[in-house]
C-alpha cells in the first residue's frame, strides 16, 4: 500500500470516527421518543389494517421501510449540523448550531408519527383528544420552522 492509499484510508478512518463521535454527542431523549413513536405508529397501523380486513404484507414492508429510512433523514439533520460546525471552525468563525437541523427533523418526525398514531386510534373507535392532536401538529410545525430558512429575514 502507497503512502498515498494510506493517507486516504487515514482519512477516511478519521473522518468516520469524527462523524461517529459527533453523532453520539448529539444522540438525545428525541430520537428515544421517535422511536418509540415509530414502534406505536406501526403497531397501530398494522392492528388498524388487520382489523378493517386491510392487510397487506406488501404494504406493511413497505411501511416498515419507509419507517426505516427515518433514520436517513435524522442523520442527514445531524450531519448538517456537524458540516455547518466543522466550516465555520475551519473558517475562523464559532458557529454552533447545537444540533439544531438534527432536533429539527426529529421534532418534525415525532409528530408526524403522533399525529399518525391518534387517526389510526381514532379510526379504532378509541377517543382521541382534540388537546392532543393539537399538540402533535405544534411539534410537527417546531419542527419545520425551527430553524427558519424560509424566514422572511432571510429573503
Amino acid at each position: 500500500m502507497g503512502s498515498g492509499t494510506a493517507i486516504t484510508a487515514k482519512s477516511v478512518i478519521g473522518t468516520t470516527v469524527g462523524v461517529l463521535g459527533y453523532i453520539k454527542g448529539s444522540f438525545n431523549e428525541l430520537i428515544v421518543v421517535l422511536a418509540i413513536f415509530i414502534v406505536c405508529d406501526y403497531i397501530s397501523g398494522t392492528v388498524l389494517a388487520l382489523t378493517k380486513g386491510r392487510f397487506s404484507v406488501s404494504v406493511g414492508l413497505t411501511g416498515a421501510m419507509k419507517k426505516l429510512f427515518y433514520a436517513f433523514l435524522v442523520l442527514m439533520g445531524f450531519m448538517i449540523d456537524f458540516m455547518v460546525c466543522t466550516a465555520g471552525a475551519r473558517l475562523g468563525l464559532a458557529i454552533a448550531t447545537n444540533g439544531a437541523f438534527g432536533m429539527a427533523i426529529t421534532c418534525y418526525l415525532i409528530g408526524t408519527e403522533g399525529l399518525s398514531i391518534m387517526e389510526s386510534l381514532a379510526e379504532l373507535g378509541l377517543p382521541v383528544p382534540t388537546f392532543m392532536k393539537k399538540a402533535l401538529g405544534v411539534i410537527k410545525e417546531t419542527g419545520e420552522n425551527a430553524t427558519d430558512i424560509n424566514s422572511k429575514d432571510n429573503n
